[in-house]
Order: structure tokens, then sequence, then C-alpha cells
């Protein structure tokens, strides 16, 4: 009987092609679709692991402001794995644009922040030191141990340090340091103490038997170590990037699995329909076959094989398929990457591709249960006599003295409108997920984003080098490059349109807020306020999230206006007053103001004036340059030139960071398109299936149309109705729902501080999406034309299936 069942299982296959070719392709895309999310989610989450790993370490967390007797007692401690002593910066300098941070590190530092040696030692004497080969390049030396190496940086009691050091160790390269070109150099704990630096001490920690504990397990057990010696829980941190990538918290699991369960739920809706299409289409030769005493269970299992060997031709299709897709959009990734400073690299995971396989024979199993259902129940006289369309209510039959086209097409959308509502809801939920998607998409701005922080062209910013933040701006408002000379030079170039300065003063507030519930022993808050020209306030308009600008308020003194910054931090709104202080020498003034607007842009200072309060140019933080478009090119290199001459100016432009923008979203744009591209394809493949086999199920009854007089033009007519409806509605649904969606979500973007998100309408892939429905449409009804034109009408009318 075995053999009996192989055979009508391969008759079946052999006997419809296109049903089977329809089958395979969906799958192949399901499987696709399953191994590309599995494959690109895992890579996102191991590379950002490792990512972390390599900037952050793999430490739990850390104490600080220690004694050394403090270090060694949780260093004792039974829980504790390994700890690493490190001190707080002690020196700091730019050299050749490239920034240096000195500190202390003993050895299992370095191991906890992915630092380990790859030659030598850590240092141990007061003039020894260990730094990376790109540094040791850039100062002129070999990284060659032993050598002696003269450092000149900025130490923590304000000194200028010049200094001769000799090489103990090689740190490794830090790919994201290199690319923000800064670097880390080792010094010894022994030089603390030589020189008078602060010698509190950082213990970083990193527990015992991770992989048994939660993250609130870690969190909790580091916190109890350190209230067992006495440290402040102000003094209790922890590393937070990797303690979230060990472990991903519940809310990230939940997000993928919701994910998961909607392409599997879209997957299993399209397969489904499909089969039963297919199945039910040959119901009436299962009839026969339990005519002559075929059981349940084997009519069962013809149609569960016919579906498995589908499945494993498909399979392999769709793992290939992924494979590749997947890898492309992770080399996009790998190569925005390299571009940043960020290492990724393509993971396999043959877990994951085993678990998207089993999926996917679970999505194509749920698919075939009803199919199975129905031809096992049946009985052999209703299976030969049945009609997919019969109801078990009875109702009256409509007809018509005249039959047009219309009233053909309107009976053969609802003769089976399980199989037209299937059908319609897998195209109008890919509609909309398209929709939708593309609106969040088209809905983020790159240059308003650069906007917010960036008002002109280009613009030149005060650096700060050393750690004396006051003694430093003491000496910049004494000696500030960004001075009148140099704006005028700028504002002397060809193509330069104006040149508007940013000055900033320092300005006290009450601890209020967010501010007070964390750090509620504070009394007050230092901010700053920024002076600006009247066309930079107004160009505030567009990023105004409450309020109204009124420039002669400003002037006045009783207005003021805040950024998104000070908004959240101190919890204030328009129409409240808040009590601004500063000092002019030991005399403390106080002014009250209210907040006339909140804006989300970050020029420079939470509060802001007008230019007019602060006319002195020496205290100009930052400038912005305006040019013509048509000569931004030449001006850009001749102003990145003044930039090389200053180690304490920061040089930025307009369009380069808008640049760098797009590329880190252009990856995550891709990935999404071809999520929803995939299930759009899975759809129309429904589409094309369900419309072609229900024509070629019609075959005799159109041949006997067509006998009746129906012309071919008519036929064609025919299937391009029926095309029309599934079109119109998929659209007019995806349209409304789906920007509907698409606008919630443009507000929820909104509403947690994306201000760069400005609503648009996502034209193109509206279009594209429309544009294909159409072409599918077409290919259809030439399809079908073509193919009963090879066929005699006397052949079509004794087609039986």
């Amino acid at each position: 009987m075995s053999n009996m069942i192989n055979s009508i299982v391969k008759s079946n296959l052999k006997a419809n092609k296109l049903k089977n070719i329809m089958v395979i392709l969906t799958i192949a895309l399901t499987t696709c679709l399953l191994i590309s999310i599995g494959i690109i989610t895992s890579n996102m989450i191991e590379n950002q692991k490792q990512l972390t790993i390599k900037n952050y370490g793999n430490s739990h967390g850390y104490y600080r402001k220690l004694e050394q007797e403090t270090v060694d007692k949780i260093k004792r401690h039974k829980d504790i794995e390994i700890l690493g002593e490190n001190s707080f910066q002690l020196g700091k300098n730019e050299i050749d644009d490239r920034g240096i941070s000195i500190a202390y590190i003993d050895e299992n530092g370095l191991e906890l922040s992915n630092m380990k040696l790859i030659d030598g030692k850590a240092p141990i004497k007061h003039n020894e030191i260990a730094m990376d080969e790109t540094i040791l390049s850039v100062l002129g030396y070999e990284a060659k141990i032993g050598e002696k190496i003269n450092i000149s940086y900025h130490d923590t009691k304000g000194d200028f340090v010049e200094k001769e050091f000799i090489l103990s160790g090689i740190l490794p390269k830090n790919i994201t340091g290199e690319a923000n070109k800064l670097h880390s150099m080792v010094v010894s704990k022994e030089l603390i103490e030589k020189e008078g630096y602060n010698n509190k001490l950082r213990a970083t920690v990193r527990l015992k038997n991770e992989d048994k504990l939660s993250q609130d397990e870690i969190r909790e057990k580091i916190t109890e170590i350190g209230k067992t010696f006495g440290v402040d829980e102000e003094n209790i941190k922890f590393n937070d990037a990797y303690l979230m990538w060990m472990k991903p918290d519940t809310t990230f699991i939940l997000t993928g699995v919701v994910i998961a369960l909607v392409v599997i739920a879209s997957s299993i809706l399209v397969i489904y329909n499909i089969f039963y299409i297919s199945i039910v289409n040959k119901i009436q030769e299962f009839g026969k076959l339990k005519a002559i005493g075929t059981t349940k269970k084997q009519i069962r299992n013809i149609v569960f094989r016919e579906g498995m060997i589908l499945t494993l031709i498909s399979i392999p299709i769709g793992v290939i398929l992924g494979y590749f897709v997947s890898k492309s959009l992770i080399n996009t990734m790998i190569n925005l990457g390299n571009e940043m400073g960020i290492e990724y690299e393509f993971i396999v995971n043959i877990n994951i591709i085993i678990v998207c396989i089993l999926l996917t024979f679970l999505t194509v199993y749920i698919s075939l249960l009803k199919p199975m259902k129905i031809v096992s129940k049946i009985s052999p006289v209703e299976a030969i006599k049945y009609n997919e369309n019969s109801n078990s209510k009875k109702k009256n039959r409509k007809g018509y003295i005249d039959l047009d086209v219309i009233r053909l097409t309107k009976a053969n959308l609802s003769r089976n409108k399980k199989r037209t509502t299937t059908t319609l809801l897998s195209l109008v939920l890919s509609g909309i997920l398209i929709m939708s998607t593309s609106t969040v998409i088209s809905c983020i701005n790159s240059e308003k984003m650069v906007r917010q922080s960036m008002p002109g062209d280009f613009e030149f910013k005060i650096k700060y080098m050393g750690f004396d933040y006051e003694k430093e701006k003491e000496n910049f408002i004494k000696n500030n490059p960004l001075n009148k000379e140099f704006i005028q030079n700028i504002k002397s170039l060809d193509g330069v349109k104006n040149v508007n300065e940013i000055r900033e003063v320092s300005v006290f507030t009450q601890n209020q807020g967010r501010y007070k519930k964390e750090e509620p022993d504070l009394k007050e808050i230092e901010d700053s306020i920024g002076v600006y020209s009247d066309e930079m306030i107004k160009s505030l308009d567009e990023n105004i999230l409450s309020g109204k600008i009124n420039i002669d308020k400003l002037k006045s003194g009783e207005e003021i206006i805040i950024n998104s910054a000070a908004e959240h931090w101190l919890e204030l709104e328009v129409g409240d007053v808040v009590k601004l202080y500063y000092y002019e020498g030991n005399k403390k003034i106080e002014k009250e103001v209210k907040v006339q607007a909140v804006t989300s842009a970050h020029y420079g200072g939470g509060f802001i004036t007008s230019i007019d309060f602060i006319k002195d140019s020496k205290y100009n933080t930052s400038i912005s340059v305006n040019v013509d478009k048509n000569k931004e090119r030449e001006i850009n290199k001749v102003l990145t030139d003044i930039s090389s001459n200053y180690n304490n100016l920061e040089y930025s432009s307009f369009k380069d960071e808008v640049e760098t923008n797009e590329k880190m979203f252009f990856t995550t744009n891709s990935m999404g398109y071809s999520l929803v591209g995939v299930i759009g394809a899975i759809s129309l493949v429904n589409l094309i299936n369900t419309i072609i086999t229900s024509m070629i199920s019609r075959k005799r009854e159109i041949g006997i149309l067509q006998a009746i007089g129906m012309s071919d033009k008519q036929l064609l007519k025919m299937l391009k109705l029926e095309g029309l409806f599934y079109t119109s509605i998929t659209l007019i649904s995806s349209l409304s729902v789906g920007s509907i969606i698409g606008y919630i979500a443009y507000k929820v973007m909104q509403n947690t501080g994306m201000h760069y998100a400005v609503y648009k309408f996502p034209i193109i892939p509206t279009t594209l999406l429309a544009i294909t429905m159409i072409l599918v449409q077409l290919f259809i009804g030439r399809f079908i034309n073509k193919l009963f034109k090879k066929e005699s009408l006397i052949d079509r009318v004794r087609y039986s299936e």
C-alpha cells in the first residue's frame, strides 16, 4: 500500500507543475525570509556583543573612589572572579589631531577592558608606559620594548607636563579609537604616588558564574558586595552596555518574539491558501480513492507527503537565498562600520538555520491541517460530487436574464468567498506593512537631525584639552581663537554669505526636576546661557517644540528660550518662571525669567537669549558659516586648511555630517525594505496562484461560455476586472490603514525625542507598490489568455480535473 501511496503522490506532483512551482516559490521565499531575519538578527546581536566587549570590556561593574585597603578586601570576596585596579584619568593631550588619555591600569584591569597587552608587561616603575602601535608611529617611535619615549600632557593638577618614559608594553589597536583618533596610554601606580596625584582607585570587577545569573541578579550582587565594604551607592556603577548584550532584557526578547510571530503568521496565511486551493481542486480524485478502499489515514498521508516533498525541494532554495540576502545586507553594514571605525564580521550560526528550517516545516504542516481534514472526513459519494463552493446552508440561486462580463466577474469572486478573503487578507496585510514601514523610514530626516546641532553650512567650535575647565575657559576668554580677526578673515572669503557667532557664559539655577532625583544633595545646577543673533533666533522656528518666539521680549530680558535637554532635566514648561543667577567676581546676581519657548536645537547653551546681552566676542564658543552653494566645495577646502592650524578648534561640515548619518541609516533602511519586500513577494505569489488556479479549475466553464459567444477580448476583460478588484482593495486598504499606522509611528518617534523626524508620505514606495500590482495583473491576464489559446475550444469544453 505504501508503494501505491508513493505512486499517487508522484503522479499528483507531475500532473500540475504550475501549482508545484507556486508552492515551491512560496515556501522558498518564506524560508528565505526566516533565514534572513534569523541570520541578520543573530549577527546584529553577536556583533554588538563583541563590539561592546571591545569598547567596554567584559566586566560587570566597578566601584570608584576607593582606598587600596578596600580594593584588597573586595578582591578577596568569594563571589569575585577577577578584579582589576585602575585610576581616574591622570592626563590628556592632543598630538597631530589625535587625542591621548593617560591612566593607571593593572594587568587584570587591562584584561577586563579588552586591552590585554600583545607584548611586554604592564608598567610598574614610575617611568614606564604602555601604548598602541599607531600612537607610537605618530610620535615617531618604534614599537620596541625598552624604547625611550617623550610624552607631553595636561595633568589633573592643571600643569603641562613633559616627561620621558620607557615603553614596557604594547596595547592592542582599538578600531573605534583608531577611527575617532583617540588612544589610551597606561602608566604605573608608582607614578601616582611619586607625582602626588589623586590616589583614589577604581575596582573593576567580574562575578563568578555569569551564565547562571540574570542582569538583575548581577546588579544586586555587585551592590550588595559594595555595601558590605562601605562603598556608597553613588560610587557603585555597572557596565550597562555589556550587561544588556550579555543577556538581552525581557523587552528585547519580547520584541524579537513578536516580530517572529508576525512573520510566521503571515507565512502560514499565504502557504495555507495555496495548499488549500491546490488540494481542494483534487478532492474528487480522493473520493475515487476512498471508493476503492483507501483509509482516512492513507488519504491524509498522501496530502502530507505531497506537501513535505515540495517543502524538501523548497527549503534548500530558501536557505541559499536567505544566506546570500543576509550576507549582502551584513556586508553593507560591515562596509559602513569600517568607514565609521566599527568592526563587524559576518557570522553564520548553524543553530539559527536549523531552527528556521524547523519553523518552515511547522508552518507548512499547519497549512496542511485544514485540507487534510477536509479530504479525510468527506465520504466517497460527497467527494466525487464535491464542489468547493457548496455550503451547508442552501440558498436560492439568483439568475440574470442578461449576463455580462462584470456580472461574471462578481460571480467568480463570490463563488469562493473564503479563498477570495484569504488572498485579499494576505495582500492587504503585506501592503499595510510596506506602507507603514516606508512611512517610518521616509520620516527620518538626516538633514534636520544634523541641523538641530549645526545651524550653518560649516562650523568652528572651541575644544577644551585639559582637566581644569575653568582655567582653560579663562585662557580662552583672554586669547579666544574665534576672535574678530579670525571671523573677519572668514567673512572676506569669496562666497561666504554670513558668519554667526554663539557666545556662552555659565549660569546657575536651583536643583529641581530630574536633576534633583538623580543628585538630591546638589543645591544648584550649573548650565550655560547661549546668546544668538536675531537671524539665528529666527532660524529656531523650525525646531520649536512648544511656545512661540518673541525677539522683543528676549531682548527685554523678561523671557528666555530653553532647549529640550533643559526642559527634560529641569522639568520646565512654557510659562514657567525660573530663577537664574551668575557671578561677577564674588558678586551673585539673580534674575527671574519666564520660559518663552522650548527648542529641540542644541547650538549652545541650555538657556537661550539675544546676543545683545553679551557683546564681547571673547565669549564666543562657536561660529557658523553660511556660504554660496556654488562655492561650497572650494570654501570647505579653505576652511579645512584653516582648521589644521588650530588644535583647540573643532571643524565640521554640514554636508559631511548629513552624509555620515545617511550611511548610518542606509543599512537599517535596507533591512526594513528587504523584510517587507520578501513578504510582499510571497503575497504576490499567493495572488498569482489564486487567479491562475481559479481560471484553470474553471477551464471547462469558460470553454462553454466561449462556445456560446464569449470572445477572447471579453475573457481578458474578465481577468483584468478580477485583478482590478484585488489591486484596488489592496491599494485602498494599504494607503489608508498603512498611512494611519505610519503616521501614529511618526508621532511616537516625535514624542520619544526623535525631533528630527519629519512626516513625509512615502511617494516612491507607494508608486512602486501600485506599479508592481498592476504589472502582476497584466502578466496574469496575458499568461492565462496564452495558456487557453494553446488548447482548442473542444478540448477545454471536455476538460475535467
